[in-house]
């Protein structure tokens, strides 16, 4: 670490230090920007297309479900090309495609884009390990990667607020052309700014063509027989889901259950947002300080709080008596807990894997978390559906986390 940050020429430059992770943040703003803030205005684009809570999911599903069958791949083109190239890709990449989406005539061409969003989507993701790990010392590692995480949640806070107001007045069509553009601005800022770095092709890697694929293989067979590391990522399938499911659905959630307006909605989406900015770096201080370092337990604590704030929410369902500040302060509490646990996941798989294949890990475990955010949120909101209140889904997934937070801590236990 100590030689990968002297070729970067940041090792005694803090500030410069932190330049990266607040590149990275603002890659994960603008993509953040634009996956929740479609989320922001579903209430209103529902409506003009007359879907049900389970079509509404699908979004989610479509954009996640390319990510996901291209993640391994991206993840070894992310250690290849490095991480700058990643990110401009991947950003400028989503901007287009939303623009594209602000003039789509139908759903079914709205879930295409999606899709094709997803593609370049899923260079985002391993491009912030690869350059946390490039440019972070391991005793701020978890932190920093929690400042490049809630990049995600603050654009999406941000979005939650203003794209409901912009599509209230322009139509959501406008709303989501502002958001692609910004997408657009941000990417050529990270290629102004963001520092070349020589090592943008592993050095862990044999050279050539050959060497290449045999590089990628053995990596591969490597990590799969990494228990620990399998463990990490089949407990991202519970927090993949958890984080997709509670995303997707919540300005829903509070439109149809607590019967809020669609602006009032859209705040609560943003104070979701809040939440889940503050457990970014709050789950990595409580893993560094709490837990010292030891991340298992930590990733053990994250999912038994999953569960007991979706037992709460089945508790709370349908009472659209409770005060408009107390939603607010449980919508945060709930952003915290479920949106703002990808940055210690992350953290852990970057460890685990290794320095040399940090973009090929990310990718590996990708598969596993957006399996979870592929199934959670049509699942979610067909619960929802079936019983017309969302009081059974919060039920299935604080199940889904007992569940899963059990037989990580078995597998550990027996490794």
């Amino acid at each position: 670490m100590g030689n990968e940050l002297k070729k970067t020429g940041l090792e005694c430059r803090p500030a410069r230090l932190l330049l990266v992770p607040i590149l990275l943040a603002s890659a994960y703003a603008a993509v953040g920007g634009n996956i929740q803030g479609v989320f922001s205005l579903f209430p209103i684009i529902r409506d003009e297309f007359g879907l049900s809570r389970a079509q509404a999911g699908l979004y989610s599903s479509f954009h996640f479900l390319s990510a996901t069958v291209l993640a391994v791949f991206s993840g070894r083109f992310i250690d290849v090309v490095g991480a700058r190239k990643g990110l401009i890709c991947g950003v400028s990449g989503v901007g287009l495609v939303m623009i594209a989406i602000s003039f789509a005539p139908g759903y079914r061409f709205i879930l295409a884009l999606a899709f094709v969003c997803g593609i370049v989507f899923s260079m985002i993701t391993p491009s912030v390990s690869r350059g946390i790990i490039e440019n972070t010392h391991p005793r701020r590692r978890a932190f920093h990667m929690g400042i490049a995480h809630s990049g995600g949640g603050t654009g999406g806070m941000v979005a939650a607020v203003l794209l409901p107001l912009i599509a209230t007045a322009l139509g959501w069509r406008v709303a989501i052309l502002v958001s692609g553009s910004f997408a657009l601005v941000i990417a050529v800022v990270i290629g102004r700014f963001y520092p070349r770095i020589s090592t943008d092709k592993s050095s862990s890697e044999p050279d050539g063509a050959a060497g290449e694929d045999e590089g990628f293989r053995a990596g591969v067979k490597d990590l799969l027989s990494n228990r620990f590391f399998l463990s990490v990522c089949f407990l991202g399938i519970a927090l993949g889901a958890a984080m997709s499911s509670v995303g997707a659905h919540f300005t829903i959630f509070l439109n149809t259950d607590f019967l809020l307006s669609p602006v009032r909605s859209g705040i609560g989406l943003a104070a979701l947002q809040v939440g889940g900015v503050t457990g970014m770096s709050g789950w990595g201080i409580v893993s560094d300080r709490l837990f010292s370092g030891r991340r298992h337990r930590a990733l053990c604590f994250v999912t038994a709080c999953i569960s007991a704030i979706s037992l709460l929410m089945v508790f709370l369902t349908g009472r659209p008596a409770i005060n408009y500040v107390m939603i607010i302060l449980l919508a945060f509490v709930t952003g915290f807990i479920c949106l703002g646990t990808m940055a210690l996941f992350f953290t852990t798989i970057t460890e685990a894997a290794g320095e040399g294949r940090a973009g090929l890990g990310t990718g590996m475990a990708l598969i596993f978390s957006r399996t979870g955010v592929i199934l959670g949120p049509p699942l979610f909101g067909r619960i929802a559906d079936i019983a017309d209140t969302y009081r059974y889904s919060w039920l299935a997934l604080g199940v889904l986390a007992v569940f899963f937070s059990a037989a990580f801590a078995l597998a550990r236990k027996f490794k």
